[in-house]
């Protein structure tokens, strides 16, 4: 056992002195792989829309492209798990609000975030939709919703299912879902989540699924 044990050292100790010998730098040996562990840094991703007019994106306050109303999502990828400053601004009123959040990238999971950003907060509308990991592995996939205004109406899949905030209830992932959100004095809310593909959608098994919505305000009517 003793002989066994002394020829493993002199192995791994061959193998970093062959490591530091300059003809071997350019091999580019991987000595996790070497004995089957994994050293891959995790990534996650970031889907943009555009629900008005052009809007530029920045991921910790570094440019990233700009995204219409008459585009699909903007696809910035590669982007390490862990907490980035997203801020999205409108590219032609500069006067306008501009949104600014920080979010947690769970690895191999998108964050999605839509908006129509309109000249302040109040007039602005959209939704963020990011994961958070669930550690007590029910098999399931939990959706937690936050609206503002408080107490707004939610419902999923045309079914009433509360006033916000809704917490923590059971959603099949084989499908999407239609989110729609009202309230008294606000512009209703709809869209769909998860992704359009099964294999995503399965990913998000034992995830808490968070749903953060901002309705519009409209206007008064003032009336002579």
């Amino acid at each position: 056992m003793l002989k066994k044990v002394s020829i493993l050292v002199l192995f791994l100790v061959g193998l970093f002195a062959l490591a530091i010998w300059s003809p071997w730098y350019k091999w580019n040996i991987n000595f996790y792989s070497i004995f089957g562990i994994e050293n891959v840094d995790k990534y996650s991703g970031l889907k943009v829309m555009s629900l008005a007019g052009e809007i530029d994106i920045y991921v910790d306050n570094e440019y990233k492209g700009v995204i219409s109303d008459n585009e699909d999502f903007a696809d910035i990828s590669s982007l390490k798990a862990g907490s980035h400053n997203i801020t999205l601004k409108n590219k032609n009123m500069v006067s306008f609000y501009t949104f600014s959040k920080d979010l947690v990238f769970e690895p191999g999971v998108d964050v999605v975030v839509a908006y129509d950003l309109g000249p302040n907060e109040k007039f602005s509308e959209g939704h963020i939709f990011y994961t958070r990991k669930n550690y007590t592995h029910t098999g399931m996939a939990k959706l937690f919703i936050y609206a503002s205004p408080e107490k707004s109406k939610v419902y999923l899949d045309d079914v009433f299912i509360g006033e916000s905030p809704i917490l923590s209830i059971d959603l099949d992932i084989d499908m999407q879902h239609k989110i729609q959100i009202q309230s008294e004095g606000y512009q209703t809310l709809e869209f769909t989540i998860l992704p359009t593909e099964i294999d995503s959608r399965k990913k998000l098994l034992d995830f808490d699924l968070i749903l953060e919505a901002k309705l519009f305000l409209l206007p008064v009517k003032i009336v002579n």
